[in-house]
């Protein structure tokens, strides 16, 4: 069974800039006082003359205040490193859209060739293309680059679960064992293994190997389909019928 684990450096991590500032200039407003003309009172006539009309002056008008429209600057660039590209890949790109993944896992890579994770998510994505010499590549320089046991022991079992749609069962056997090393007990490993026990017709290890994956996660539908697809295979129908129904009682699928 293969594994996915998505994850990639806090080294690439800590360069990215994904928030993108806007700068905006804006010229302070000018303003324009009002202007009144202060007009003195012209002396009264005397009293036996016919008072004359008060003469009246325009104000001057109020000048208007004018305020600058606000210059936006251009956006400054968005910071693509790998772990832009990475993240692309992960949450943007659609989930059937994985030519959209290879293309944007292959520029983190580009980016930052000597961290694993980019290869490990592009090989689970070249896994589902069928594209298998490429997935193995792949979790290949995840074994070279080295790195936590975790990360090897899940690069190890996913390179062997490929062998195991290639017919390379020895190959799938040999990187099963290196990967439970590092990780024993592993349910997804043992049902690597089991699979290519499975392939090679060694029917009574591949049992071992799909008894003690179950023990080990009960609750794991994906780990029934093994065993049913033994007894299939081994004429056990009843025991295959009864793993099915476990299957579906999961949440799991048949297919």
């Amino acid at each position: 069974m293969k594994e996915k684990v998505f994850g990639i450096t806090a080294a690439v991590i800590v360069c990215v800039l994904f928030g993108v500032g806007h700068g905006f200039a804006q010229t302070e407003a000018g303003g324009g006082g009002t202007g009144n003309t202060v007009v003195k009172a012209k002396p009264k006539a005397p009293a036996v003359s016919k008072p004359k009309s008060p003469t009246r002056t325009k104000p001057k008008p109020t000048a208007k205040s004018k305020t600058a429209t606000p210059v936006r600057k251009s956006d400054p660039p968005v910071s693509r490193n790998a772990a832009y590209y990475f993240d692309y890949a992960r949450r943007s790109c659609g989930e059937s859209d994985l030519d959209c993944k290879v293309e944007n896992f292959s520029k983190a890579i580009s980016l930052a060739p000597q961290d694993p994770a980019p290869y490990f998510n592009r090989g689970l994505v070249y896994f589902n293309k069928k594209f298998y010499s490429s997935a193995i590549a792949d979790y290949s320089k995840v074994i070279e680059l080295g790195g936590q046991n975790d990360t090897l022991a899940a690069a190890y079992n996913n390179r062997a679960w490929t062998y195991c749609h290639t017919g390379a069962y020895d190959k799938a056997l040999d990187d099963a064992d290196k990967s439970l090393e590092l990780r024993p007990n592993s349910p997804e490993t043992l049902d690597t293994r089991g699979t290519a026990y499975m392939g090679k017709g060694n029917y009574r290890l591949a049992l071992a190997d799909f008894n003690q994956a179950i023990r080990a996660a009960p609750s794991n539908a994906e780990l029934y389909k093994s065993r049913a697809k033994l007894y299939r295979i081994t004429g056990k129908t009843t025991l295959a019928e009864a793993d099915e129904r476990k299957i579906v009682e999961l949440g799991g699928t048949l297919q």
